[in-house]
């Protein structure tokens, strides 16, 4: 954020700590303060000019821009994302599950298809496996899970 409107330390110094503070908090920057004290801070080690340093300034600025407009972007492919999940039948489910964030559930969705149709769980529970112990074969029933 600091970047797109001050690349160049000699603006930076220019600006000063307070000014500079209350430029930041007004774009809603965390810390701001701090931020501005160790912008300011560095700005004031820094004393060399390079030749390329305007032109290159106004590249960062626009760069700076650009990656705030990106970020702006996915937040709001994040909120979609989750509207979907929330909307959607089986995301209850899924977001229970342990690790399961949004963006695993629907990467998961994605992957089978948009249905947990394919694991009936209470079919499966019905159905008798088979579990070997050693030289003994015994047949074990799961039991149905209680109904909520």
């Amino acid at each position: 954020m600091l970047l797109t409107g001050y690349a160049t330390p000699a603006s930076i110094r220019r600006m000063g700590v307070s000014r500079l503070a209350a430029w930041l908090k007004t774009r809603g920057a965390r810390n701001s303060a701090g931020v501005a004290q160790a912008a300011v801070d560095a700005a004031k080690a820094h004393t060399s000019v390079l030749p390329s340093e305007a032109a290159g300034s106004l590249l960062v600025a626009k760069l700076a821009a650009t990656i705030t407009t990106i970020d702006a972007d996915l937040a709001v492919i994040d909120a979609l994302i989750a509207e979907q999940l929330n909307n959607h039948e089986d995301g209850e489910i899924l977001m229970s599950m342990p690790e399961f964030g949004p963006y695993l559930a629907a990467s998961f969705l994605a992957q089978i298809g948009g249905t947990l149709d394919a694991f009936d769980l209470r079919r499966q529970a019905r159905q008798p496996r088979r579990i070997s112990t050693g030289s003994s074969r015994l047949w074990a029933y799961q039991r149905e899970p209680a109904p909520p």
